[in-house]
């Protein structure tokens, strides 16, 4: 919502109009809260076997385009297959589940996306990896994305 509002400096002895400007304003939903979504549903990536530690594997990217302010600052988590106790962690606001599923092989930076591997893979250990992600806004009512 937009309002336009014509201000006015009127000198205070004689009442004289000096100068006049329009303001306008825009009103922004701080309630909206939108759900985070991911830019794309699958991400993937490929590794060269024998990687160095603290190689960057993929950036993943959720938005909030209709928030604002903390509605819009979004933090992203490695979570395991339990959806349910994520999403009830998040409505106590007890972190503790979130980034633990990874077994210490990749870790997500939680303000940018990017996800690294952590250690040296081999391919005749495990050739395929899947990693969930979900995208978590910082308002006052926490909203989480689905899986990405």
């Amino acid at each position: 919502m937009i309002n336009y509002l014509k201000l006015y400096a009127i000198r205070k002895s004689d009442g004289r109009k000096l100068a006049s400007c329009f303001l306008i304003i825009r009103i922004l939903n701080s309630w909206k809260n939108t759900v985070p979504k991911f830019k794309q549903r699958v991400y993937e990536a490929q590794l060269v076997e024998n990687n160095a530690p603290d190689t960057l594997v993929i950036r993943v990217e959720a938005t909030n385009e209709e928030d604002y302010g903390p509605n819009a600052q979004l933090t992203y988590h490695l979570i395991g297959n339990d959806l349910a106790s994520v999403k009830n962690s998040i409505d106590q606001q007890s972190y503790s589940i979130l980034n633990t599923y990874s077994n210490g092989l990749f870790q997500i930076k939680s303000d940018s996306g990017e996800i690294y591997v952590k250690r040296v893979l081999n391919r005749e250990q495990n050739d395929f990896y899947t990693l969930n992600v979900i995208a978590i806004d910082n308002g006052n009512v926490k909203r989480m994305s689905d899986i990405c």
